[in-house]
This record gives C-alpha cells, sequence and structure tokens, in this order.
C-alpha cells in the first residue's frame, strides 16, 4: 500500500535502493554513496510509515532529482508497519519506471544483527519476532522486484569489509567508484549529500569507514570469529533460525560474482529464491 501521507514529485534517471534489516551496515553504504556525489536519503518511506503509525498529518515529500538518488530502507524493529511496507512497490506506484531502478539488498550475520538489535535497542521498545521478518521482507522485495525486471544485487555486509568487494558491487551497478566514498566523517553534517528525515532518529556511527590502506572498506567483524551466544528463549522469539536460514541462501547466489571475479556481466541479477 502507498503511504498516503508521502508525497514524490519529479522523476530520476536513476534510482538506488538499498534494502536491508535495520543494524546491517546500510548507513554506511548509503554514506559512501553520499561521499560520491549522490543525494543519499535515510529512510524516507519508513519515516511516513512511523508518522501515520504515530497519527502525525505531516506529510513526508520527496523531491527526485533528475541525475539519480539513492535511498536508503530498512525493516523493523519497533511496530509490524515497519516490516509490512514495499518499498519498490512504493516507488514504482510512485511513477519510477523499473528499468531506472536497482536494488542492493545487505544482509548481516543474523547473530551479529540480533546482537545489535539487543544492544542498541531497549528491549522493551522493540519486537523481537519481527526479526525474521525483517529478513525475508528483503527477501520477499527482491522477488518482487526481479520479477518487475529490476536489477538486483545480494550480498551479506561482511563480504564489504574487502575493498575489491565493494568495487565489484558498484561495477555491478555500473556505478564509477571515486576515492571520496572512503572519505568517513562521524557527524552527518559532513557528508553534504546525505538527508535524514525529520522524526527518524540520526544513525549511529559505529558502522564506520575504515582507511583504505588497511584493504577494508567497512568496520565489520571478521566472519571467522566465534559468533556471539544468543540466549535460547531470544532466539526462538526472534527467529533466529529462519532469519539465519535466508541469510545463508543470499550468501549462495553472492560470490561468484562478489568474491571472485574482477569483471561483473552487466545486468547480471539473481533474486533469492522465494
Amino acid at each position: 500500500m502507498f503511504p498516503s501521507n508521502l508525497n514524490i514529485n519529479g522523476s530520476s534517471d536513476r534510482v538506488i535502493l538499498i534494502l536491508a534489516p535495520c543494524r546491517s551496515g546500510s548507513s554506511a553504504v548509503l554514506n559512501a554513496f553520499a561521499n560520491g556525489g549522490w543525494l543519499s536519503l535515510y529512510q524516507p518511506i519508513k519515516a511516513a510509515v512511523r508518522r501515520a503509525h504515530a497519527g502525525e498529518i505531516e506529510p513526508v515529500i520527496i523531491n527526485m532529482p533528475k541525475n539519480g538518488i539513492v535511498i536508503k530502507e530498512t525493516f523493523g524493529p519497533y511496530f509490524k508497519a515497519e516490516v509490512d511496507y514495499n518499498p519498490v512497490r512504493v516507488l514504482i506506484d510512485s511513477g519510477v519506471n523499473p528499468s531506472s531502478l536497482q536494488v542492493i539488498a545487505l544482509f548481516r550475520r543474523p547473530e551479529e544483527c540480533l546482537t545489535s538489535w539487543i544492544k542498541i535497542f531497549r528491549p522493551s521498545d522493540i519486537d523481537l519476532s519481527l526479526f525474521s521478518e525483517s529478513y525475508q521482507k528483503v527477501r520477499d522485495n527482491c522477488v518482487d522486484a526481479h520479477n518487475r525486471g529490476i536489477q538486483v544485487v545480494s550480498l551479506p555486509y561482511e563480504a564489504l569489509a574487502n575493498l575489491r568487494v565493494f568495487q565489484d558491487l558498484l561495477s555491478a551497478l555500473d556505478i564509477k567508484f571515486v576515492p571520496t566514498m572512503l572519505d568517513w566523517a562521524s557527524s552527518p553534517t559532513h557528508h553534504p549529500g546525505r538527508v535524514a528525515f525529520e522524526y527518524i532518529h540520526q544513525p549511529k556511527h559505529d558502522d564506520c569507514l575504515e582507511d583504505v590502506s588497511n584493504s577494508r572498506v567497512f568496520s565489520v567483524r571478521s566472519p571467522n570469529k566465534i559468533p556471539p551466544t544468543i540466549p535460547q528463549d531470544i532466539a526462538q522469539k526472534a527467529g533466529l533460525a529462519t532469519a539465519q536460514a535466508i541469510y545463508e541462501s543470499i550468501k549462495s547466489i553472492s560470490p561468484d560474482y562478489l568474491y571472485n571475479k574482477r569483471t561483473v556481466p552487466k545486468n547480471r541479477s539473481a533474486p533469492p529464491q522465494p
């Protein structure tokens, strides 16, 4: 359903949509695009969903620039409507041409992601049952996009620790890498292209870019480290096993063109299996 309090004006030749469960490093990727000169919006559709949930009538307005825009949308963690909306459908229903839309689906290891939910958010404020749904909704949006002929690039966030993978991600989307994408600052004011909508909290900057001299782009935990121990009752309530299965399905379709090859076939896209 298109949020009644969302107004999208104009059209862009290029729309990059980043989708992820919340706390999956998507803010870091959004900031990288902002540093590269892209107008980058921090979950404007989710802002409309949250305003409607709070009974606020003030609309969220997106003015689409002609030369391109990056939009980040995440799912969860507070209430059901935060996992029930479909950003792909919203953008298409607003008039975005499917041929101009590309999707980046970003997934973090579920143990790491759930630990971050528990650490960053107040347990009494969030709905842990939305955790596995947040993974499912990203996959559902990917399948929807692929069925509409939209290019989808899916990958686990941990892979972005390697500069080569980040460059290959851009190559897969036919986007030029520029060194300023790796310029990181702790304050959003240092990212002139980045827009955070009112009513939405500013993201924390612990998902930060590191100096490229050590061949790392994003400060992510090594996949070889022992995952955190999640109490069984929390794991069951969050549907950790379901999220893990979805995560593994994403990993299985990513390495062939994001880990091992420097030349990426243009418009190569493999959607998650429903």
